[in-house]
């Protein structure tokens, strides 16, 4: 292809994507004529042609994205300067905090964006959404049955407006990729730290765990492979990526949000669904509204129902008390929900005849299966392999936690997903996407746990340190890969250096747990840590997880016996919120 020689009709240059390796590239396109030929043709040098045959892109940094990212982290440290003349629990503290998560999504996505040239990944999911809108759109609900449920297709719709010249979908698809990965990606870290300073009473320590969850999305990266004994386990690691990593990119723009999937559009409903909840004084029907329309979008979004029925019942129970006031507030509720959910079982009636048969029947895996107990164990070790580090600080952190109704509805949200998933019939092709809502309650539990507190501040800056040195540099135990930590199977010696690091990082973690020998939840945080993220089995998770779901259930048992003498901070004053250790 560049071999050939042309001439240019015009010197007018464009901005096209060819579509490499399940991404859309931006290249360089230019319009060219071949000499004793009719017509034109555009041409780009980027794009060159190997000897076998095989297209290769020569990508470059993303110009356009570095002066985003700058001005979003000129912003961020703008916003930080008047976070500290801010007195803590006011609205303007919690604005400016709630704009900082942002921003930092935003500056994070712009410069991984400009380094890797700007790629754009194509899943099979987007394109069917995209279809289903049109068809919604256009009002022909029969001519062929809908693949997905229909709430995030009709999210698409107003995009079909903003983009109406569109020729097809991958014109289509770089408007859809961006409002994803920088406005509802950006409004999810904000809602996030919104949610979980409210429900914890604390400014910083929540928005540290906000700030350890971004950095966190663009540095792990995962790698599913299936093993000779026919198991599926993936290799979970921190690293750097690049813009030829294609198995890296795939998994970074997924977690990020830089998609036209329907996880992050989801993520920010469910933070929606809590904050009207926490934020409102009388929030049953618009949350009954809101919680249709989350489950139309991904109908395993019921597994936060019980949550969302447990912070309802602390927020209406003095209304509760009275004779027949319950069974109203559940016909209400109810009635809500299905005035927006009902929408789907129309659907479903017209499209398959049955209202209780959804699109899933039409997928050519078992999906439609939903959750199948013989596939639990593999599924679980799949999803605490994929979840190594962030699962090895969250559960021994929600374990050691004291506060009692905050560790509930932190267990309560996460636990009935993570199970759902672990036994999901099709867990060996799912890629974890459903763990996305999840990761802002995880990442916070350590920041918002007490194994770090009353403890001297060397000793814990130690602790801390060996259990990071972990993290950044642990490879869990499984033979069948090659895959380490930043590339160092890549590196000569990389190997070698892997294990001198290995053996560095375990003698760190020792004497760490020597120090924190007097200061039992520091202790015991470390050991459990150690024991998680090394092991490479899910026999010490599921230990934990069946710890957990016993704890919040036996707490739930004496929050109903407390009656009114329960304690719920986070249903009182709006903006509640203390820097100081304890509530």
């Amino acid at each position: 292809m560049s071999s050939f020689e042309t001439e240019r009709v015009s010197g007018e240059k464009r901005i096209g994507r060819i579509l490499w390796n399940r991404f859309l590239y931006p290249v360089e396109i230019v319009e060219c004529r071949l000499p004793g030929q009719e017509g034109t043709f555009w041409f780009s040098p980027q794009v060159t042609v190997d000897p076998q045959n095989n297209i290769l892109v020569q990508t470059g940094p993303a110009w356009i994205f570095l002066p985003l990212g700058i001005l979003s982290l000129a912003l961020f440290v703008v916003c930080g300067f008047l976070v500290k003349k801010t007195e803590p629990g006011t609205a303007k503290r919690a604005l400016l905090l709630t704009c900082m998560a942002a921003l930092l999504h935003c500056c994070l996505l712009a410069l991984f964006l400009y380094r890797t040239g700007d790629p754009i990944s194509i899943f099979n999911d987007d394109a069917r959404y995209l279809v289903i809108a049109q068809m919604i759109r256009s009002g022909e609900w029969t001519r062929n049955p809908f693949f997905y449920t229909i709430g995030y297709p009709i999210l698409c719709i107003p995009y079909l407006f903003l983009v109406p010249n569109a020729a097809s979908f991958h014109e289509f698809l770089p408007f859809e990729t961006f409002v994803n990965g920088f406005i509802i990606s950006s409004l999810f870290a904000g809602g996030a730290f919104l949610l979980l300073r409210r429900l914890s009473g604390r400014d910083l320590l929540s928005f540290g765990g906000v700030v350890i969850w971004q950095l966190f999305l663009f540095f792990h990266l995962t790698l599913p492979i299936a093993c000779k004994d026919g198991a599926r386990v993936v290799k979970s690691v921190l690293t750097v990526t690049s813009s030829t990593q294609f198995n890296d990119l795939f998994m970074i723009l997924m977690t990020s949000g830089y998609n036209g999937m329907s996880d992050t559009a989801s993520a920010l409903l469910v933070m929606l669904c809590f904050l009207v909840i926490l934020y409102l004084r009388r929030p049953l029907i618009p949350l009954a509204l809101l919680f249709g329309f989350l489950c139309l979008i991904r109908i395993n979004n019921i597994f936060f129902g019980p949550v969302l029925f447990f912070l309802l019942i602390l927020r209406y129970r003095e209304m509760l008390k009275k004779k027949g006031a319950f069974l109203l507030f559940c016909f209400i509720g109810s009635l809500c929900f299905l005035s927006v959910f009902s929408s789907q079982f129309v659907v479903n009636y017209v499209q398959f005849g049955n209202p209780f048969a959804f699109p899933y029947i039409l997928h050519w895996n078992n999906a439609s299966q939903g959750f199948l107990l013989s596939e639990f164990p593999g599924g679980f070790l799949y999803t605490c392999l994929w979840c190594n580090a962030c699962l090895a600080w969250a559960l021994p952190s929600l374990l050691l936690m004291k506060d009692r109704l905050l560790r509930t509805v932190l267990v309560i949200s996460v636990m009935p997903m993570i199970l759902f998933f672990s036994g999901y019939a099709e867990w060996k092709n799912f890629d974890m996407r459903g763990m996305i809502s999840l990761y802002p309650f995880l990442f916070a539990a350590p920041f918002l746990s007490d194994w770090w507190k009353d403890v001297p501040k060397k000793v814990l800056i130690c602790g801390v340190s060996a259990a990071g040195f972990a993290t950044l540099f642990t490879s869990t135990p499984i033979r069948s890969f090659t895959l380490l930590p930043w590339h160092l199977e890549s590196v000569p010696h990389g190997k070698t250096i892997y294990c001198v690091l290995l053996g560095i990082e375990l003698a760190f973690l020792l004497y760490a747990l020597i120090r924190a020998l007097p200061y039992r939840e520091l202790f015991f945080f470390l050991a459990m840590f150690s024991a998680l993220i090394h092991s490479g089995t899910s026999f010490g998770y599921g230990i934990l997880t069946a710890v957990l779901c016993g704890l919040a259930l036996t707490d739930l048992i004496r929050f109903r016996r407390a009656g009114d003498g329960l304690e719920v901070p986070f249903l009182t004053d709006p903006f509640n919120s203390t820097d100081e250790p304890g509530r």
